[in-house]
């Protein structure tokens, strides 16, 4: 009898203004995504008040160009209205289905190794 390995696929698909992107989980993609959300969470911890519109604008593009392309970073930013404020908020979004991703990789992790340790502690 065959073992079912459990798999996730390598990408999710996203929905934004009703056009399906896919955002790639690849180990070289995540490692972006992570450089892109610490520069994020710096800015959040930084904020100022005297950021420049041009300066928010060129942020959110950069966001969607490393989850995506250029060519969708600028069609999510045309659909959005060319507004830099609903731009973040979908930046946002993406983060948090990142931060899930990983978040959901680490609990499988802990849980196996919990499980382990159990199979251990009763067989002493």
């Amino acid at each position: 009898m065959a073992i079912t390995i459990d798999t996730k696929k390598a990408f999710e698909e996203v929905i934004i203004y009703n056009e399906t992107y896919t955002v790639d989980f690849s180990d070289e993609k995540l490692l972006e995504y992570e450089k892109e959300a610490a520069k994020w969470e710096g800015i959040a911890k930084n904020e100022q008040a005297n950021r420049s519109l041009s300066e928010n604008i060129k942020l959110v593009k950069e966001a969607f160009v490393v989850f995506f392309n250029e060519e969708i970073a600028d069609e999510i930013y045309n659909n959005s209205g060319k507004s830099s404020m609903v731009c973040t908020n979908i930046a946002m979004q993406l983060f948090k289905v990142f931060k899930e991703r990983m978040a959901e990789f680490e609990d499988k992790k802990l849980k196996e190794y919990l499980e382990e340790d159990d199979e251990e502690t009763v067989s002493e």
